[in-house]
C-alpha cells in the first residue's frame, strides 16, 4: 500500500529543494523526488556560484522576491550551521569550524557592479529601479571606477552602478543544504527517481515513478527543462538552452572575492557578459548571457569548449577587461530553462487545483530559491498565493 504524503516535490534542484526544506519544516510529510541526484551538471544550478543582486528591471515584484530571499539565504546559512554543522563539503578538510569560517559560507557579500555606457538604458533603468524600491546603490563614473578598481578595464564615458547588499551564492552547496534540512525535518529524499505521469484522483495526486506509485494531497513540479513534459496540457513555454562559462587565473590577486565585486557588463542590448570574483583561489568566472544553444534536456551537456568559438569569445572578453587576468583554467557548460520573456512561470495547475508548479528560470533564478520556496511552500500549506507570486501566473507570463 502506497504512503499518503501531503506533498510530494517533484524536481529537487532550486527551487524544489528550497521548497521540499520548508514543507517539512512546517510539519508537512514531504516526498522529494528527483530523476538525478542534485546537484549535478544537467541543472540550472551547476557551476559552483551564482550572482546575488537585487536592482532588478523586470518589475517591482522581483525586486521585493530578491529583499526577501537575501533574507532567506541568511537564515539557511544560519540554520546549515546549526542542524547540520560543517557544511557538505568541509567534512575532510583540515581545521576546526573557527579557523575556517568561509566554509560556513552559502552567500559571500561582495557587492555587484553593471558597466556600461554613461547613457545606457540598461543602467538607467536599473538606477530607477533602486530609488523606486529604495535599494542601496552608488553611481561612479569612469574616473571613480578607476580609482576604486583599477585592475578593471573601463572604457571611456562608462559608468557603473555598485550594489553593496550584492554578493556571491553557492549554488551547489546551497541545495546540499537544503536537501540535508529537508531530511532532518522529516522529508523522504529519492534521488534518481525520474516521473512518469502525474494525475489526480478524487481528493489525491498518483505520482508514478518506474513501478513506484506515490500518493500525496498535493504535488509541487520544479523539474526545469523538463516542466512541460509532466504538465503537458498547459504548453508551457519552457525550452532547454546551453551555456557556457569559464574560469581564469586570478594572477595578481587583483580579483579576489576580498578586493572585487560581481559583476555585470552591458555591452548592448543582446550582449551581456556577467561574473564572479575569485573565491578561494578558483578564478574570475564569466559567461555571456545571451550567447548559447538551443539543447535537448535529455541529451548530456555537451562540455565547455565543445561548441564552436566559446572559448575564445570568453578570453577575449577576459584579456580586455581584466588585464591582470590569467589564462583560462577551466570551463562548464550548463543548462539554462528559458522562457520567451525571461519571466518565471509560477502557478496552481488551473483545471488539477491540487498541483502547483514553478519554473522558467531563465539564467536568472536561483538567486530568488530561498524566497520562492518559502512562498510557494506557504501558498499550498494555507492555501493563499503572495502577491508578488500573482506577476509569475500562466495569465501574466502569456
Amino acid at each position: 500500500m502506497s504512503r499518503l504524503y501531503d506533498c510530494i516535490v517533484i524536481g529537487a534542484g532550486s527551487f524544489g529543494a528550497s521548497a521540499g526544506m520548508h514543507l517539512a519544516r512546517e510539519g508537512a510529510r514531504v516526498l522529494l523526488l528527483d530523476m538525478f541526484h542534485p546537484p549535478h551538471g544537467r541543472g540550472s544550478h551547476h557551476g559552483d556560484t551564482r550572482i546575488f543582486r537585487t536592482a532588478y528591471t523586470m518589475g517591482s515584484a522581483y525586486v521585493c522576491l530578491a529583499e526577501r530571499a537575501r533574507v532567506g539565504w541568511l537564515h539557511l546559512e544560519e540554520e546549515a550551521r546549526r542542524h547540520l554543522g560543517l557544511m557538505p563539503d568541509a567534512a575532510n578538510r583540515a581545521g576546526s569550524a573557527d579557523e575556517q569560517p568561509e566554509l560556513f559560507k552559502l552567500f559571500l557579500p561582495t557587492g555587484v557592479i553593471s558597466v556600461g555606457d554613461a547613457h545606457s538604458e540598461a543602467l538607467a533603468n536599473k538606477e530607477a529601479s533602486c530609488v523606486a524600491n529604495g535599494v542601496a546603490y552608488e553611481r561612479w563614473d569612469d574616473r571613480e571606477t578607476k580609482r576604486r578598481l583599477p585592475a578593471l578595464y573601463v572604457p571611456a564615458h562608462s559608468e557603473v552602478l555598485y550594489e553593496p547588499e550584492g554578493g556571491v551564492l553557492f549554488s551547489e552547496r546551497i541545495i546540499e543544504s537544503y536537501l540535508k534540512l529537508a531530511e532532518a525535518y522529516g522529508a523522504e529524499w529519492k534521488p534518481n527517481h525520474p516521473v512518469q505521469r502525474i494525475a489526480t484522483v478524487g481528493n489525491a495526486v498518483e505520482v508514478w515513478s518506474g513501478n513506484e506509485r506515490f500518493v500525496a494531497s498535493k504535488v509541487l513540479v520544479t523539474t526545469g527543462a523538463w516542466l512541460p513534459r509532466l504538465l503537458p496540457s498547459l504548453g508551457l513555454p519552457v525550452q532547454a538552452e546551453r551555456r557556457a562559462v569559464a574560469w581564469f587565473e586570478d594572477t595578481s590577486g587583483s580579483y579576489s572575492a576580498e578586493r572585487f565585486p560581481a559583476f555585470i557588463v552591458h555591452q548592448s542590448t543582446d550582449s551581456e557578459y556577467y561574473g564572479l570574483p575569485s573565491v578561494r583561489g578558483s578564478g574570475i568566472k564569466i559567461g555571456h548571457h545571451q550567447q548559447g544553444q538551443p539543447w535537448n534536456p535529455d541529451e548530456e551537456v555537451a562540455p565547455f569548449g565543445s561548441c564552436s568559438g566559446e572559448e575564445r569569445l570568453l578570453s577575449e572578453f577576459t584579456a580586455q577587461s581584466f588585464p591582470e587576468a590569467g589564462r583560462c583554467m577551466r570551463g562548464a557548460a550548463c543548462m539554462y530553462e528559458m522562457t520567451p520573456s525571461e519571466h518565471f512561470i509560477i502557478d496552481r495547475h488551473p483545471d488539477e487545483p491540487a498541483v502547483w508548479f514553478a519554473g522558467g528560470g531563465s539564467g536568472h533564478g536561483f538567486k530568488f530559491a530561498s524566497a520562492i520556496g518559502e512562498t510557494v511552500s506557504r501558498w499550498m500549506l494555507h492555501g493563499k498565493r503572495e502577491p508578488e507570486l500573482e506577476t509569475f501566473s500562466l495569465v501574466c507570463t502569456r
